[in-house]
């Protein structure tokens, strides 16, 4: 099966480590992309010279997204990224809804599905970052607020729209520990049943986030309903990187 890994750089990269992904990336450029489709998230700052790079080496199979993109589509916001910006520095994706952003910046579905207008509109397609940021829930509640989340979403927006979703279990985010395997289909079955009460031409993916690395993809990937990997600190190292695509 050939599943899509979003690697989620966050704030852990440099131009040197990207220098070193990018040189590992291209040796085996072949090999890899035959197991699925990779797109990289870098820092705001290192878009272009990541997009320079695919332009003239041999990576150019990787995509290349975004972490996070303004609410705003212009105007007087300081220190904020329009979507439109993101398009011009070569994005074809781009995350948001984050854990990290809910809890530490206080964002919620409101201003979620207002990035994910601006980038739709922009040609962007978003990765829509879902579930409970309240705590560990029962697996009820826990299905109850994924559905909420998602019949929220495409109700404000065109179902046929091109649209990611990955499923973030709160209590893995930066962890090394995983739920319980039925726990995490039980959710899934319960996220793709949600999604199909709408009328989609292409069904949207749905991916997993949270805790991805070298030992969890060994449980993940025996998970029908899961069709990628929004992966954080294991993918700035290609090895791991590699390993997770690889199993």
């Amino acid at each position: 099966m050939r599943y899509l890994y979003v690697c989620n750089w966050k704030m852990f990269m440099n131009h040197h480590l990207i220098d070193s992904f990018l040189k590992a990336y291209a040796r085996e450029t072949s090999g890899i992309s035959e197991c699925g489709e990779i797109v990289i998230c870098p820092p705001f700052s290192l878009l272009d010279y990541v997009y320079t790079q695919k332009r003239i080496g041999a990576i150019n199979r990787l995509k290349l997204g975004a972490q996070d993109c303004s609410q705003f589509a212009y105007g007087a916001y300081t220190g904020e990224i329009a979507a439109s910006y993101l398009k011009e520095a070569g994005c074809q994706y781009c995350i948001v809804g984050h854990a990290e952003r809910r809890n530490l910046f206080y964002e919620d579905d409101a201003i979620v599905l207002t990035k994910i207008k601006n980038l739709l509109a922009n040609g962007i397609t978003p990765i829509i970052c879902i579930g409970s940021t309240k705590g560990k829930l029962s697996m009820i509640d826990e299905c109850i607020y994924n559905i909420k989340q998602i019949d929220f979403f495409m109700n404000n927006l065109d179902v046929n729209s091109n649209l990611i979703f990955a499923y973030e279990p709160h209590q893995t985010i930066g962890a090394d520990t995983l739920p319980m395997i039925d726990s995490i289909k039980e959710i899934f079955s319960t996220i793709k049943t949600a999604i199909c009460n709408f009328l989609f031409k292409k069904k949207p993916l749905i991916m997993y986030g949270g805790s991805v690395d070298e030992n969890s993809i060994q449980i993940l990937k025996k998970i029908d309903e899961i069709d990628g990997f929004l992966v954080g600190r294991a993918s700035i190292d290609f090895q791991k990187l590699k390993n997770i695509i690889s199993y």
